[in-house]
């Protein structure tokens, strides 16, 4: 088999043994995926309704599963409850995207009442030096933990996994 990833058609070689399981397929596995972009600042919601009966109904249907939240948009999303001016100067002007309490509130409740798990790119840009910064995911982490999420909301690490075939190839 070939697969076509960043331009090059690598060989992989696929096994398929019909007689046993080696894994089963959590009932979430129908999932959706937003890109972070469309909900953080500073559009705050503007191009997606969680409160609309439409959007509601179409979750419920599809459910259970993941709500990603995630997408390219993701490394330049960081959480902050700072004012966008005052955010602005600690960031010295670079454009980031935001979201604060408020925003993940919203999300917990949407996937609570429509029956799915959040599933949250971490941004893996926030560097001290070369090595990546998890101050700020610590702080999510923390404000989860204070407000009981810890039943819907989990994480992921985006790695290009065309990226690693190409390394390993």
């Amino acid at each position: 088999m070939i697969m076509p990833c960043h331009g090059r058609d690598v060989p992989i070689q696929v096994n398929i043994n019909l007689d046993s399981s080696i894994f089963t397929v959590e009932k979430e596995f129908l999932s959706i995926t937003m890109n972070i972009g469309m909900m953080g600042s500073p559009s705050r919601w503007k191009n997606f309704n969680p409160y609309s009966p439409r959007v509601q109904t179409l979750l419920r249907g599809l459910s259970p599963g993941y709500f990603r939240l995630g997408g390219g948009s993701a490394d330049h999303v960081v959480y902050t409850n700072e004012p966008p001016e005052i955010f602005k100067e600690l960031t010295k002007g670079n454009p980031l995207l935001t979201i604060n309490d408020t925003d993940i509130d919203i999300l917990v409740k949407l996937v609570r009442k429509t029956g799915y798990k959040l599933l949250y790119d971490l941004n893996l840009q926030l560097r001290y030096g070369s090595q990546w910064d998890p101050t700020n995911a610590a702080e999510l982490l923390a404000y989860i933990r204070k407000k009981g999420y810890q039943d819907v909301f989990n994480f992921q690490v985006i790695v290009d996994l065309c990226l690693s075939i190409l390394i390993y190839a």
